[in-house]
């Protein structure tokens, strides 16, 4: 019976797992599962050697009829834009565009994929990158297990696909590992994944901090934890019945769901990303019409025009070119300036980064003692909350702890990790990765400032 071969592709554990489709309650019957660690020094090529090597040898690949590739979280770039009303066979180059910008990288080093939903407003797009060289790796580790290449998914559309229908929210636990799902009508509006120390302590940190984060942006629908461990009341736990020699965490879902349902675990496919739709050749008809047109002209007054027949194919051409020059005039000039002024402002309306920069600097005390790094400010799908994030580094935990105290007095509620030593920042001792929500009442006094300045700056 021929099956598909999963693999999740999460150095240094990687995990390759074989089933099909299964209408019972584990929704895969398994064929077998292989894990392989691999040694930092080796290279890709290498990794993906081994795996196949042990692959072989559990005889998972006799009867394999496709194999497919899945992409941790946080191994992806995920970005939420959003685009005005225009063809869908136009947002391929708005989402590559886009994603471009706000990830400060050239978008033909990634494989870019976007799964996109209608609003008021538009379009609603969720762009995701991986770089082009792993899609490569996956499509050389498919050549070399003589398997068809099914696709390669990011896992969180095949955590997705194991979700419950009325989910607005799932967080997914492993032993060292989480990702977090917002979800609207089974659609990932976002998603985002982080590493833990492992232990139950860090492991019930993780899971409390990831759904108070998640209650933002879900709102009251239900929230639910796919794992064993639920430690919030208002949280259900849903933990589907899997292989016992799987195990639990985001790798192993992932590779479950990616088997079950590879349509709904492939709404990000890199392996074949949505394109955009082939340009209209107008040029052809127009051509066949003007000389079918000359033609007629030409046989109507054949025995009076004949010394005419040169200056008529002189007009033909000198039209052909006036209806090329007026296409290549309206395409580049017309469209293209429509289009940048719509964007632009739809980019006008993103947080007021300047101002809750200026806010979170006011909140800092001595800068020898503290350090804010990696700075961003980005709104979630919900519309209306937006985020600060970065990784913090001071001289000792009451740095932290005070900074944490006077954000949330500026109206910065920090949502922070587990106070950590920092080993990559020569100077401090210690740190740790916050988000702070934004309150809406922050955001409408920082959109009143900034237009006060704006109108004092026109005055003067």
């Amino acid at each position: 019976m021929s099956h598909t071969l999963a693999i999740v592709w999460d150095r240094p554990h990687l995990l390759a797992v074989a089933g099909s489709p299964s209408g019972g309650p584990q929704r895969v019957d398994m064929q077998g599962v292989c894990k392989v660690d691999v040694e930092p020094e080796l290279t890709d090529a290498e990794a993906a050697e081994k795996l196949l090597s042990e692959v072989r040898a559990a005889g998972l690949l006799d009867g394999a009829s496709s194999l497919v590739a899945v992409v941790p979280r946080d191994r992806a770039a995920f970005r939420v834009v959003d685009a005005p009303p225009m063809p869908e066979g136009e947002l391929p180059n708005v989402a590559r565009l886009q994603f471009s910008t706000q990830l400060a990288a050239a978008a033909e080093s990634y494989a870019v994929d976007f799964v996109p939903t209608k609003t008021d407003a538009g379009h609603r797009l969720a762009v995701v990158g991986v770089p082009n060289a792993l899609v490569a790796l996956m499509r050389s580790v498919a050549e070399r297990a003589g398997v068809p290449l099914g696709g390669v998914y990011l896992s969180s559309g095949c955590l997705a696909a194991l979700a419950p229908d009325d989910a607005a929210g799932l967080v997914v636990v492993g032993p060292s590992e989480a990702e977090t799902l917002v979800l609207d009508g089974g659609q990932v509006a976002n998603s985002t994944g982080r590493r833990h120390d492992r232990g139950d302590s860090a492991r019930d940190i993780v899971v409390d901090s990831e759904l108070r984060k998640l209650r933002l942006s879900a709102g009251d629908g239900p929230v639910y934890v796919l794992g064993p461990w639920v430690s919030d009341a208002d949280a259900k736990s849903h933990l589907p019945e899997v292989h016992s020699d799987l195990g639990v965490g985001p790798p192993s879902y992932a590779a479950v769901g990616a088997i079950a349902d590879p349509a709904s675990a492939g709404r990000w496919n890199f392996a074949a990303p949505r394109e955009p739709a082939p340009p209209v050749n107008h040029r052809k008809t127009l051509f066949i019409g003007a000389g079918v047109a000359a033609a007629a002209l030409i046989g109507l007054f054949a025995f009076s025009l004949w010394e005419q027949v040169s200056d008529l194919d002189a007009d033909i051409d000198r039209y052909r070119r006036q209806i090329a020059d007026s296409e290549a005039f309206l395409k580049e000039k017309g469209d293209t300036r429509k289009r940048a002024k719509e964007l632009s402002a739809y980019l006008d309306r993103r947080p007021p980064v300047d101002v809750v920069l200026r806010d979170v600097i006011n909140a800092m005390p001595d800068r020898e003692r503290l350090l804010f790094a990696d700075f961003d400010v980005y709104r979630r799908s919900a519309g209306d909350v937006a985020t600060v994030k970065g990784t913090v580094y001071g001289k000792d935990r009451r740095d932290l702890e005070r900074f944490a105290g006077r954000l949330d007095e500026s109206g910065y509620p920090a949502t922070a990790t587990a106070i950590t030593a920092a080993d990559d920042r020569p100077g401090f001792a210690v740190k740790q990765e916050l988000e702070l929500p934004v309150r809406k009442s922050v955001l409408k006094s920082a959109a009143t400032t900034s237009n006060d300045s704006e109108a004092a700056d026109g005055n003067a």
